[in-house]
């Protein structure tokens, strides 16, 4: 038995559209994170910067603390490898570390995660906009802050 008739109904206005994420890249000439003199408790701490390619991806990562991610990342970079992007870095107390453009101009985005493995308990995530000027990443000794920098500043 076959559809007889078929109909497509469109929202009404007062109705919420459906949005779908869009994907680009990071529009931030450049990320700079900077590890406290006493960093998670005067040892190194490692950072992901995660990059999700998809909504789907987007989801899992916002459903996510560091914890979960850190002990779930390889599984998960294996079954989202075509749309999930990872830049991971260690960096010991008192240390600056850069990243460009170019380390990450090629990855589609919906959403950027940075995840910090701290030894303490907590979320130790955070979001950055795909669009903003570009970020500062300070990591203190028991949590990191994310700071937006200026549109005139030089990476």
């Amino acid at each position: 038995m076959g559809i007889s008739a078929c109909s497509i109904m469109s929202a009404s206005k007062s109705e919420p559209a459906i949005s779908v994420a869009k994907s680009f890249p990071p529009k931030w000439p450049g990320l700079v994170l900077s590890a406290a003199n006493d960093v998670n408790g005067n040892s190194a701490v490692a950072v992901d910067i995660v990059f999700a390619g998809t909504a789907e991806v987007q989801t899992i990562l916002q459903n996510s603390n560091a914890s979960k991610w850190f002990s779930s990342r390889e599984g998960t970079m294996r079954t989202f490898s075509e749309s999930l992007k990872v830049i991971s870095l260690e960096l010991v107390p008192g240390q600056t570390a850069m990243l460009n453009k170019k380390d990450y101009s090629k990855f589609m985005s919906t959403g950027v995660f940075i995840f910090a493995n701290y030894s303490t308990a907590g979320d130790h995530k955070s979001v950055i906009p795909l669009d903003d000027a570009g970020y500062v990443i300070n990591l203190e000794n028991q949590t990191f802050k994310v700071s937006s920098v200026g549109t005139g500043s030089k990476f």
